[in-house]
């Protein structure tokens, strides 16, 4: 078949290729033939027709949305994305609509455009160059010329005809002439190239003509080569040209250039470059800087000197905050190095520089800045340098935005403590916080409702139940240092004037830039129900910058219409940014918070420092939490409830003026006591010696593990490296967070179920000092093995019908002898899945039509009972279903079905290796290891039920198990749950992700076996992962 293709549809199928689509999916509800090409539709038609890519775009919802995508005559999906990524303002469709709108552009006549026809293989042959990192400035053939587009096709179209050259780094005749094999295969030998070739160290190009473009184009750069021989310590050179030296021996010397490159660091942290075996200056100056690469590593471009003196005889701290303004954290951040400096030299690290920066220095040994955007490499080598030539005790990782910095420095085992100012709930990527928390010593944070946010959000993005031991609470105190910033600092009186308020009323306030987090609109709210309640007697004011009506129509324009209809215009005043609140709060009566979530804002302590009355909701905010549980003057009303929260204002005020010394004195008293900021940073102080502490531990958890030789980084699958895997697995599990398997025969669920007292160790490490290397049976599937005789059986339930040429594939390594069950859910399929799986091989198929119910385990156990159970026909059964990812993200189901069958379906060698295994009489169940620690989620009520059915022990807790209920077995080790009566158990479908007896099933099939007298044995084959 071939595709006819416009130059401006080529480019568009390069961009609709390179995202994330199931074209399988488009193809189901485009209604398209079998052999049709789905990205060619796409393209061709979505300006035309309603075309629908399912769950996430509708191209005639689209273009009636933005009608200036029909005006340019643009790609709709394109346009899409390409919005997506400038941030550019869309009217995205939606799927939840009743009635959709429908808008195409008119098919135009293309008689007169350029054509290109290609086949399916080339389509893919230009694909493939499209995505592939080519300089296409480079590129020489013939006289052709044109943009990147033409180029490719040229590629493409013409290169069995015509000589491609990519200047410096490919020669289409030298490299057929030099890999005969390229050149027998006919294959394009460009995309064999990028594909393979490069990687292969293949030759490709002509040695002499390449050195001479190298040479030529690094010299029409303006690099100073001043100093070059002496600045690398190569004497007699005055004959030499620095450039050419430089051309011939990179390959053996690290060569530097001062100021501008550094090989060695060049080709360490850009492995893509030392893979190809390419000149790194080269391609530094020709495509590395464009791309934003470090060429070198120069740490004075990062350090400032401070005002404070270095002492060598002081220990060093350094504080990481994410920005120097005056803004929550960073004021913590700077407040805390102020109250260290006199008996530490303070280094502060500082991600971007912002409108204080000047007081970080002035209250600093040296601030290392400028340090947004940088690979994570280039950190780590920074901070490195740094920490070799000022060794610190500790380091304190102000906010979760300090992320980047807290995970370099916990990698290179500096004690660290977290202060954590954030909610989970508003903090994006998801398991940020989490991840902060897994990195870091020590973490502490205002409140109890932070720590509670923290573990729910570690059980939605890990799915573990964890309490990490290293979170404490401590309120940060109350700020002896506010510095001086823009805005006005109006006097008592002059502010008394501006708002109209006389010495009968009463002045609330609240504070804060003006967004929905700070639930301004609540505040409004609240003031409607007190100004209903006593009219006049009230004033309102919010400080803080962000109000702008005129031009914010996300938010501004909506509480000024809110304003407008509670009659409040007359007692409602906004006011901007205030260099000091003092003033402000001065002649307050009632501060109120009426976030929707605000952990414990610096706000509220000034408040209370003022002795002033605080009003807030409950479960927003650590403040009512502190307020709750200490003697204070405070109102907290139930969350959001707005009418409430003015009840308790009132009540509050009928008792003004006479309790204005109690609340004074009471306030003041509470910050005095629990509030004071030195106290505050002792406790830091506190938390790093304990730190210290930790970090010795992980260095002896981690000697004795390596030491083992017993951890598999590849299969604990979390992080890129040996070193780094390790580091994470130790420092996880010491705080009662574990997350992966160190390896195959060692699940650290098994050993904390069995050691509880031990939950915050690491159990590779306690297993090792105990000489118990394992938890479990586990065999690894490599060698030959030969067919073993044994009667065999599989079942596959086959809901998803598409997924039969996946099985069909993997089954080919089954023996033959073995007998098929399948099982679907309509007996109107029966035929087509016969016909589909004829071709498999097996010599007895059968098909059976099963009630949609029960997942793939009721079909199996009592769908398929007589057969596989009574008949006692099998030594082995197999179950096996089609698995797909609706409940998790894109990809999840799929990367874990292949898994499990790459583990359990591996090879006809590895079947034959399982096979053997049964040949154990003890032996009842084999399933796949699992580096994912899974624990009964909520299905522990619904296994308990199963259990006292089936008159065997109730199991505690759930961790060894077949993590998606496919296995191999002997039928008689599962006799208890093909004999029991399963309809009790059948709960309607569609289940949910977790919490039914399905579930509970699959992680009680090991404990069934071992109740039936037999024992269990997870495989692994080397190499996978998911």
């Amino acid at each position: 078949m071939m595709f006819e293709l416009t130059k401006q549809e080529l480019k568009d199928y390069g961009y609709v290729r390179s995202l994330k689509i199931n074209w399988k999916k488009y193809k189901k509800v485009n209604q398209l033939e079998h052999n049709s090409e789905p990205i060619v539709h796409c393209i061709k038609n979505a300006q035309f027709d309603s075309v629908v890519i399912p769950g996430f775009f509708d191209s005639a919802e689209y273009m009636a949305l933005n009608p200036e995508v029909l005006e340019s005559d643009l790609h709709p999906l394109v346009h899409y994305e390409e919005s997506k990524k400038l941030n550019k303002p869309v009217n995205r469709p939606s799927f939840f609509t009743k009635k959709r709108a429908s808008k195409t552009a008119k098919r135009p006549d293309k008689t007169n455009l350029e054509c290109v026809l290609f086949s399916r293989q080339e389509l893919e042959d230009f694909f493939y160059l499209y995505v592939s990192p080519i300089h296409w400035i480079n590129f020489q053939s013939g006289n052709i010329s044109g943009d990147e587009i033409d180029l490719i096709c040229y590629a493409v179209k013409d290169w069995k005809t015509n000589r491609i050259v990519i200047k410096g780094v490919y020669d289409s005749d030298v490299y057929l002439a030099k890999n005969e094999d390229v050149k027998m295969e006919g294959v394009n030998p460009l995309v064999h190239f990028f594909k393979h070739g490069s990687s292969e160290k293949r030759i490709s190009k002509l040695t002499n003509e390449n050195r001479q473009f190298e040479i030529s184009t690094i010299r029409s750069q303006n690099i100073n080569w001043d100093g070059f021989f002496e600045f690398n310590l190569i004497p007699d050179n005055k004959q030499c040209d620095p450039v050419e030296y430089y051309v011939d021996n990179w390959h053996y010397e690290n060569l530097r250039i001062k100021g501008f490159f550094d090989s060695a660091f060049y080709l360490k942290n850009y492995i893509d470059i030392s893979a190809i075996g390419m000149n790194p200056l080269f391609h530094f100056v020709t495509n590395g800087m464009e791309e934003g690469r470090k060429g070198f590593l120069d740490i004075a471009q990062y350090i400032e000197l401070g005002q404070q003196s270095f002492d060598e005889n002081l220990p060093t701290i350094a504080i990481v905050s994410h920005e120097s303004s005056a803004t929550g954290a960073p004021l913590v951040g700077l407040n805390l190095g102020n109250s260290l400096n006199s008996r530490h030299n303070v280094m502060h690290f500082v991600v971007r520089k912002k409108q204080i920066h000047g007081d970080f220095l002035a209250g600093s040994c040296f601030t290392i800045t400028n340090l947004t955007d940088n690979p994570r490499f280039f950190t780590k080598a920074l901070v490195e340098a740094i920490i070799a030539k000022y060794p610190l005790i500790g380091a304190v990782c102000n906010s979760v935005e300090t992320f980047e910095i807290l995970d370099v420095l916990s990698e290179l085992k500096v004690p660290t403590v977290s202060l954590i100012h954030e909610f989970s709930d508003y903090t994006l990527p998801k398991g940020k916080i989490s991840s902060a928390i897994c990195f870091a010593d020590r973490s502490i944070v205002p409140a109890n409702i932070i720590k509670n946010s923290i573990t729910r959000e570690i059980k939605e993005c890990f799915g573990i139940d964890a309490i990490p031991n290293s979170i404490t609470v401590q309120p940060q105190g109350h700020l002896p240092y506010i510095p001086t910033i823009y805005g006005d600092n109006l006097t008592a009186d002059e502010l008394k004037q501006k708002f109209d308020l006389s010495s009968e009323q009463v002045l609330i306030v609240g504070a804060g830039y003006v967004q929905i987090r700070k639930g301004v609109d609540l505040f409004i709210a609240v003031a409607n129900y007190l100004n209903i309640k006593s009219p006049g007697r009230y004033k309102f004011v919010w400080a803080g910058d962000g109000y702008d009506p005129d031009n914010d129509l996300a938010y501004s324009v909506w509480l000024k219409k809110q304003i407008i209809e509670s009659n409040l215009e007359d007692d409602f005043s906004f006011l901007p940014h205030q260099r000091s609140l003092g003033n402000l709060l001065s002649i307050t009566d009632v501060f109120m918070l009426t976030s929707r979530l605000d952990p414990f804002p610096n706000v509220v302590i000034d408040a209370l420092a003022s002795g002033v009355h605080v009003a807030c909701f409950a479960n927003s905010t650590g403040c009512a939490e502190f307020l709750e549980n200490n003697e204070s003057s405070s109102s907290i009303a139930s969350y959001a409830d707005v009418s409430g929260m003015a009840d308790k204002i009132e009540s509050y005020v009928v008792r003004l003026p006479g309790v204005v010394e109690q609340t004074i004195r009471t306030n003041q008293d509470l910050v005095s006591q629990h509030l004071d900021f030195e106290k505050y940073a002792q406790y830091i102080l506190t938390e790093i010696e304990e730190a210290n502490r930790i970090v010795a531990q992980r260095r002896d958890n981690e000697l004795s593990i390596a030491q083992s030789g017993l951890f598999d980084y590849h299969y604990y699958a979390l992080l890129d490296s040996y070193s780094r895997g390790l580091d994470h697995y130790v420092k996880c599990a010491l705080k009662g967070m574990h997350f992966s398997n160190p390896n195959p025969a060692f699940h650290d669920g098994l050993w904390v179920n069995s050691h509880p007292e031990h939950l915050c160790s690491v159990p590779l490490s306690e297993a090792i000092a105990a000489n118990q290397h394992f938890t479990h049976n586990n065999t690894l599937l490599d060698g030959d093995f030969d067919t073993v005789d044994i009667r065999c059986a599989i079942h596959l339930h086959l809901y998803y019908l598409d997924m039969a040429e996946f099985f069909i594939e993997k089954f080919a390594y089954v023996p033959r002898n073995c007998d098929l069950y399948i099982t679907v859910c309509s007996k109107h399929t029966i035929e087509q899945v016969k016909q589909a799986f004829s071709k498999s091989g097996f010599d007895f198929i059968d098909v059976v039509a099963v009630e949609n119910e029960g997942r793939d385990i009721i079909p199996f156990f009592s769908g398929l009972k007589k057969p596989l159970f009574e008949s006692e026909k099998y030594d082995v059964v197999g179950h096996f279903h089609s698995k797909k990812s609706l409940d998790n993200d894109t990809g999840f189901g799929d990367n874990w079905l292949n898994y499990l069958t790459d583990n359990l379906l591996p090879s006809t060698s590895g079947i034959n290796q399982i096979f053997s295994l049964f040949t154990n009489v003890n032996l009842g169940l084999v399933f796949a290891a699992d580096h994912h620690i899974v624990d009964y989620g909520k299905n522990k009520p619904f296994a308990d039920d199963l259990c006292s059915a089936m008159q065997i022990e109730h199991l505690n807790k759930a961790a060894n198990f077949p993590v998606g209920t496919m296995f191999w077995a002997k039928p008689e080790a599962l006799s208890r749950l093909f004999e029991l009566d399963m309809q009790p158990f059948i709960q309607q479908e569609p289940l949910g992700y977790d919490g039914s007896y399905m579930h509970a099933i699959e992680r009680l099939l090991p404990h069934v076996v071992e109740n039936s007298g037999y024992e269990i044995t997870t495989v692994y084959t080397q190499g996978t992962s998911w």
